[in-house]
C-alpha cells in the first residue's frame, strides 16, 4: 500500500473475509471515486462508492 500512497497520495483497501480469517486487498487510488459529503474526507461517510475493475476475458471465466 506504501507503493499506491506515494504515486497516488492516497492509499484503499478492500478487506472481506476467507475461511473465517480477514483478508485486506490493497487498491489502487486510480481505481476508486466517491461522492464526498461537504464536512467529511473520508471515503467511509460517502453516499456511494465506485470501484472499477478491468478483466481480460480469461478472468472473467
Amino acid at each position: 500500500m506504501f507503493k499506491h500512497f506515494t504515486i497516488g497520495g492516497e492509499t484503499y483497501s478492500y478487506a472481506y473475509v476467507h475461511n473465517q480469517n480477514v483478508k485486506m486487498k490493497p487498491i489502487s487510488p486510480f481505481s476508486i471515486d466517491y461522492c464526498r459529503d461537504g464536512e467529511s474526507q473520508y471515503v467511509e461517510d460517502a453516499d456511494w462508492v465506485i470501484r472499477r475493475e478491468w478483466w481480460s476475458p480469461k478472468q472473467n471465466t
